[in-house]
């Protein structure tokens, strides 16, 4: 058997710094995945941004609801509407809802008010008169509910929902009430996206607290109080209310301030202080027009 020849210092010391200053095989493989890894992650980062964007596309830019009827008074050039057509105010007909973030409004164009001061008075006294439509024939047009948001457009109409007044304050005694009256609203939409109001007015039916009495002749009030009781009131309201959003993909928030009177049921033996004495308060509403 042959000896295996023994390494002198010298070559010993060649061979160790030729391994130390060689490449290694891993890093070396290492390096070649890296160096394919941005051209292996292009189509990935193609697909995220396109399903970024078609998120993007997804997000609400109008708010929710229905427009039918509704009045769009245009202060800005909507892309859409044909300049010729000589009118500020378009009439809505129809809606395409198949996009509910975005519904597509058909339109024609409304009596434009305001050739003399008496037609501009009645028309800023009474924005339905804006919302006739034209007799001639005109080419309906179909425009993004977004659009009308984006340029500013000031949009009329019914509104309709439910509402409720938890505090009312009653001015003659100087007192608060606390109670939960629920009932539906019928108003007059006028204002633009972000921020608007609505002229309406209420019916609400709720539970008032009430003082049962007797007949006492010698009482200066000719009553005395014999316990308390709870009757039910029938309430009619008038008032403004606002919808306020920052969000257009969100439905705005509806409050207001109404002023009315409650109505309770007249018997000898119970009495409501505040029967039929006016009130303010603060509403907080629903609106099914919205939603």
């Amino acid at each position: 058997m042959t000896p295996t020849p023994s390494l002198t210092p010298r070559a010993r010391s060649l061979m160790l710094a030729s391994l130390l200053l060689a490449p290694p095989l891993c890093p070396r493989w290492a390096s070649a995945a890296d160096a394919a890894a941005p051209a292996a992650a292009t189509p990935a980062a193609s697909a995220a941004s396109a399903a970024s964007e078609a998120n993007a596309k997804d997000v609400p830019r109008s708010n929710r609801g229905d427009y039918v009827g509704d009045c769009f008074l245009i202060k800005n050039d909507v892309p859409g509407l044909a300049k010729n057509e000589g009118t500020r105010h378009w009439l809505v007909t129809e809606q395409d809802s198949r996009d509910p973030n975005d519904p597509v409004l058909t339109l024609i164009p409304a009596s434009d008010w305001g050739h003399s001061w008496v037609e501009t008075t009645l028309q800023r006294a009474l924005p339905i008169l804006g919302c006739t439509p034209k007799t001639s024939h005109s080419t309906p047009a179909r425009v993004h509910a977004s659009d009308f948001n984006r340029h500013g457009a000031i949009r009329r109409g019914f509104v309709y929902g439910m509402l409720t007044t938890p505090y009312k304050y009653f001015p003659g005694s100087k007192r608060f009430q606390a109670g939960a009256p629920v009932g539906p609203y019928l108003g007059w939409r006028i204002g633009q996206s972000g921020v608007g109001g609505a002229f309406v007015t209420a019916i609400t039916l709720g539970a008032v607290e009430g003082d049962t009495v007797k007949a006492d002749p010698t009482d200066a009030t000719k009553q005395v109080i014999t316990g308390h009781t709870t009757l039910m009131a029938l309430s009619a309201a008038a008032g403004l209310i606002f919808d306020i959003t920052r969000n257009p993909s969100k439905s705005p928030i509806k409050v207001g301030l109404l002023a009315g009177q409650d109505w309770v049921n007249s018997a000898d033996n119970v009495k409501y202080d505040h029967n039929r004495k006016t009130w303010v308060a603060i509403q907080i509403g629903f609106d099914f027009t919205d939603y």
